[in-house]
């Protein structure tokens, strides 16, 4: 094997430098430089030719000075989040919602629109990339306006990205097969994007700035009109090797699971999932469904409804049983219940789950209900804040 250009090297550890130094000014903030040496382990040498170049950037400020023992005292370096932005874009079955976030990870301009303009039809994929793209670009316009140019897209989708190929592989709601977003929209933007299942941008929200920070080990589940779940392990979000792992929507419940193909939802998912939960609910309590909604089932539940009771520990039985045998395999620290269904039931589900996993499982989790707002565009925000560390795309 030839031996990589001394070039390419070199510039990989000034990109890994300058990383470091980054993430310990985001972490710790203001900073003077001996403390940068200490932080981080670099030379003062390395430390000072990195923040003449972030400075020229408007990435580094200087932020007062730092007390002093006796002599000059030493100046405080800080990371500037407002010199750049990133769009956020979370795309759901009915409407795609994109935010502008500086690089310190706060809110600062929110928009959303229809998947599907007009009730048009799911199978139109064209037109919803279109709305995808049009929204971003809007956001683009006003980030320039707020004086904090776009640096990244992070953009989050209802379905299973390929880590191997960057691939929409499928997104049922939105008929997207086999899309390429990412290579798409970097053509069309002219900035860098990542594309990640959207139930993987909750666990990374929820793990940075919610339920599950400081955990190392943790399975994020979310139910609503689907059912995926997200896993950390490490500290670091894990998507498996072709960017399918967390698929708990798949799990295959008996045997006679096996006897039919699941196309598009799975077997676990055509059971706990919210459009499952009204059929099931429906067909127990007899009334007319309403749509996709469990909300009948879960107001009766609210009010105490024996059979509607009765559902839920079966359900809740039934997702106990999925849990557990992820637990045996990954034994995480916490399970963190979210989606716009998980975290409506999660305070009545969890009793019942760890009830059911007592005793049958060697090592049980604790569990959690997730809570960070608007988890999935923090998350996706996460992780176009985690390009702009890169100084290519900084200055592209």
């Amino acid at each position: 094997m030839a031996p990589k250009p001394a070039g390419a090297t070199t510039k990989i550890v000034s990109e890994v430098n300058r990383t470091t130094l980054l993430e310990a000014l985001q972490a710790t903030g203001p900073m003077t430089i001996q403390q940068l040496r200490q932080a981080t382990g670099l030379s003062l040498a390395t430390i000072n030719r990195i923040i003449d170049r972030l400075r020229v950037e408007g990435l580094i400020i200087e932020q007062g000075m730092a007390s002093s023992s006796g002599g000059r005292p030493p100046r405080l370096l800080a990371y500037n989040g407002r010199r750049s932005s990133v769009i956020a874009t979370d795309i759901g079955g009915r409407t795609i919602t994109g935010g502008i976030f500086d690089l310190h990870g706060q809110l600062l301009y929110q928009l959303t629109t229809e998947t599907h303009k007009d009730g048009a039809s799911t199978a139109d994929s064209s037109k919803v990339f279109e709305r995808v793209a049009g929204l971003i670009e809007t956001l683009i316009a006003e980030a320039d306006r707020l004086d904090s140019p776009a640096r990244a897209v992070g953009i989050g989708v209802p379905g299973t990205v390929r880590s191997d190929t960057g691939l929409v592989q499928f997104a049922p709601s939105l008929h997207w097969w086999d899309l390429p977003l990412a290579g798409l929209l970097q053509e069309r933007l002219s900035l860098p994007v990542v594309v990640e299942n959207d139930v993987n941008l909750i666990a990374v929200g929820e793990h940075r700035f919610g339920v599950s920070r400081g955990s190392r080990d943790v399975i994020t589940i979310a139910i609503g009109t689907g059912l995926g779940a997200g896993l950390i392990i490490n500290s670091s979000l894990y998507r498996g090797a072709q960017g399918g792992a967390g698929e708990i929507g798949y799990a295959l419940m008996e045997p006679s699971s096996l006897d039919q193909p699941w196309p598009g939802y799975g077997d676990l998912e055509s059971r706990i999932s919210g459009p499952a939960m009204a059929r099931r609910a429906a067909a127990e309590l007899s009334f007319s469904a309403t749509g996709d909604s469990p909300e009948e089932f879960l107001e009766r539940l609210d009010h105490g409804n024996p059979v509607a009771t009765t559902l839920f520990t079966k359900l809740m039985n039934e997702t106990a049983q999925a849990i557990a045998n992820a637990a045996v395999l990954l034994n995480p620290e916490l399970v963190v219940l979210a989606g716009g269904l998980g975290t409506r039931i999660g305070e009545a589900a969890i009793p019942i789950i760890e009830t059911r996993l007592r005793g049958r499982i060697p090592m049980v989790p604790r569990f959690a209900v997730a809570e960070v707002d608007h988890v999935e565009l923090v998350g996706a925000a996460q992780m176009a804040i985690d390009l702009t560390r890169n100084r290519s795309y900084l200055t592209h």
